[in-house]
């Protein structure tokens, strides 16, 4: 719960509230860690799982035919602009939480 609320930066109170509801509307479950059963893990319930995989489905031809489309130099800059958006992101994912946002360091 700790990770999901630093991720969405958002209390951990908030996170527990929004996990309770969206597990209440059957959309995820909680699950202990086998190695450590003081962790809960969140995830997708079976039937959140089946109405998003036509969704991500559609998304991953939509992608594959774009990719297509671009020759090879478009397609070797696109990726290197993707590797450097993905260095600048996990530079700046999940700051050390405050005691202002509810969280230690």
């Amino acid at each position: 719960m700790s990770e999901l609320a630093r991720g969405l930066d958002i209390s951990l109170p908030a996170a527990t509230d929004l996990v309770d509801r969206l597990a209440a509307g059957g959309h995820v479950e909680r699950v202990r860690d086998e190695r450590d059963r003081r962790i809960v893990l969140v995830r997708l319930s079976p039937a959140a799982q089946a109405r998003i995989a036509p969704i991500l489905a559609r998304r991953r031809r939509a992608v594959e035919e774009t990719l297509r489309a671009l020759d090879e130099r478009e397609r070797a800059a696109f990726i290197k602009g993707l590797h450097l958006l993905a260095q600048h992101l996990a530079d700046d994912a999940c700051p050390p939480r405050t005691e202002e946002h509810g969280g230690t360091p």
